[in-house]
């Protein structure tokens, strides 16, 4: 994946932040329990966007009805569609804590189709996979997405992957450097 060792834009130093950017800066750290990094760093220019962004990012990392693995597993298909280095060094080892084979992702990762063990996994991967390249799903697929999860969660993996391609297309432009 494309990257470099430095970030396209400077993180924001708090004295050369307006009172807003202040403001929501500190809201982030007080959030996260930590230094902002990444998108969240580089939406402090616009503070607005930044509060609009915190809310979906929390509700995607923590509120769908998909299990955990699923989610990241989208997440990464975005990741790995927009050439995002720091996206994929961020949630990479959160879809294998959650359960997504390992072997899975090097392929994902190596840009090559990836073998997943659960259909479950495969079938998000699929979903995903038409979303970024067609821009939506046919019949078949968008039936077997229905039938494998139901409603709800087919409208949450759609939002997981529109969101993974936000933050996507922040870091594969901005480049900030991968996170530890």
């Amino acid at each position: 994946m494309k990257g470099s060792l430095l970030s396209r834009i400077p993180y924001l130093a708090e004295t050369v932040m307006d009172a807003h950017q202040r403001r929501r800066a500190q809201e982030l750290v007080a959030l996260r329990g930590g230094p902002v990094s990444g998108p969240g760093a580089f939406w402090l220019y616009n503070p607005f966007l930044s509060e609009c962004a915190e809310p979906m990012r929390l509700h995607m990392e923590q509120g769908t009805s998909l299990p955990k693995a699923l989610s990241e597993l989208a997440m990464l298909a975005a990741a790995r569609h927009w050439s995002a280095r720091y996206a994929w060094c961020r949630h990479e080892h959160q879809a294998v804590k959650a359960g997504i084979d390992a072997g899975a992702l090097a392929e994902l990762r190596e840009d090559r189709f990836p073998t997943f063990a659960e259909e479950s996994a495969a079938l998000v991967y699929a979903l995903a996979r038409a979303l970024l390249t067609t821009g939506g799903l046919d019949d078949a697929t968008y039936a077997r997405g229905l039938a494998a999860f139901g409603l709800p969660a087919l409208v949450e993996l759609v939002a997981e992957v529109g969101y993974g391609t936000l933050v996507s297309l922040a870091n594969a432009t901005f480049e900030p450097d991968p996170p530890n």
